[in-house]
């Protein structure tokens, strides 16, 4: 015969953290970087930035050839995910797919007007601008693209 003595005895809650409460989960994480940068956090954006845009520039450079056009477009999906934080629906949890629908839609763009500019020297476009400005850093093509 096994006898099995349970601990009862309450556990104690770490120092900081609320009795009861659950750690976040990634999306919890996730809605309050977003609900912060809709009130207009630069920290809590470029939090969002570093966090998604590896993943974000890697389907860049799958789904694009052309090295030139990724930045812009990198550029362009970060300053929408910016002016569109706060209209982003609850329902959606996963911020890296709603990312990603923004950037189907700026590649979708860029194919429109491609071969329609002239050739020139590379300078950095008004969403990349933009994008450094939000950011804090400096415009020097450094996204992982």
């Amino acid at each position: 015969m096994r006898i099995v003595i349970r601990n009862t005895a309450p556990r104690k809650t770490p120092p900081g953290a609320i009795a009861g409460a659950r750690p976040p989960t990634y999306e919890t994480v996730e809605s309050s970087v977003m609900e912060a940068i809709s009130r207009g956090s630069r920290d809590a954006f470029a939090v969002l930035f570093d966090r998604t845009a590896g993943a974000i520039g890697a389907e860049l450079t799958a789904r694009l050839a052309d090295p030139e056009q990724r930045v812009p477009i990198l550029a362009a999906t970060y300053v929408e995910v910016w002016w569109l934080a706060g209209c982003r629906s609850g329902a959606e949890s996963d911020v890296t797919q709603w990312i990603r629908r923004i950037l189907d839609r700026r590649i979708v763009d860029a194919r429109r007007t491609m071969g329609r500019h002239v050739e020139r020297e590379p300078q950095p476009g008004r969403a990349e601008l933009e994008l450094a400005g939000l950011l804090g850093r400096p415009v020097d093509r450094f996204w992982p693209v």
